[in-house]
């Protein structure tokens, strides 16, 4: 469950509840190097005892593609690219960049498959949409 803005306390971190700013969180509790720049996860980016994984995603944040800018990525295209990505983690295995190859390889079939899914895909380089 989610309030306006929060996490409930189902969604939360070992942190506690957490505001989401950004299109989506995913958040596991296996290693990647993404976060060794700055030392490892931090307490908000570990998920509570008996959580393997969470995937939150911010409909108020359009995303786009990065090549074009028009592109729009639908908010269910973030949360199929986001729970793909933690299924690669949690139950494969796998590194961040081989949970996102194959997140964004099943994303490519579900689009060939359902044409009017999204405009741009989240697994190809996104960024936020520029404020009118």
């Amino acid at each position: 469950m989610r309030t306006r803005d929060r996490l409930t306390r189902a969604d939360q971190s070992a942190a506690g509840p957490q505001k989401l700013s950004s299109a989506a969180a995913n958040l596991d509790n296996a290693y990647a190097s993404r976060f060794d720049y700055k030392g490892g996860k931090g307490s908000w980016e570990i998920q509570p005892a008996g959580v393997d994984a969470s995937v939150v995603v911010n409909p108020r944040v359009v995303m786009v593609d990065q090549a074009t800018r028009k592109k729009v990525v639908s908010p269910n295209a973030i949360a199929f690219h986001e729970l793909g990505e933690a299924y690669g983690r949690v139950d494969r295995g796998q590194s961040y960049a081989g949970a996102h190859a194959g997140s964004a390889a099943r994303e490519r079939t579900l689009v060939q498959q359902r044409p009017g899914f999204t405009q741009g895909l989240a697994g190809d380089p996104v960024k936020k949409r520029d404020q009118p």
